[in-house]
């Protein structure tokens, strides 16, 4: 699998991560890689995968349908390019059998 870009949201309120992600999903070519409640769902993580326009459209998205529910709610929505593989080791996105990761 290749990264491109992840965006990684940080938001309050399972719900409220519900309605971004399906907002960001609708209107930007990404996939979920990953999606965790903490705190018994006040706090939500969760990653994004795609080309570098498409999450940092995503992540555009999240804070403007976050400001929608409500400012303090997106604590975070940050693109990071070419992620590092250590990066995604970090977050169990790779399998320990990979050899290489792919940036295309």
């Amino acid at each position: 699998m290749s990264y491109q870009a992840i965006g990684v949201i940080e938001v309050n309120f399972y719900v409220n991560s519900i309605i971004i992600m399906d907002e960001i999903l609708k209107t930007s070519d990404v996939e979920v890689i990953s999606f965790h409640k903490t705190l018994g769902g006040r706090m939500v993580h969760s990653v994004v995968s795609g080309s570098i326009s498409s999450v940092h459209v995503a992540m555009k998205n999240a804070y403007e349908i976050g400001n929608k529910l409500g400012k303090e709610n997106v604590k975070v929505a940050m693109t990071i390019s070419n992620p590092h593989k250590e990066i995604l080791k970090l977050m169990n996105m790779i399998n320990k059998d990979d050899k290489e990761i792919k940036h295309e």
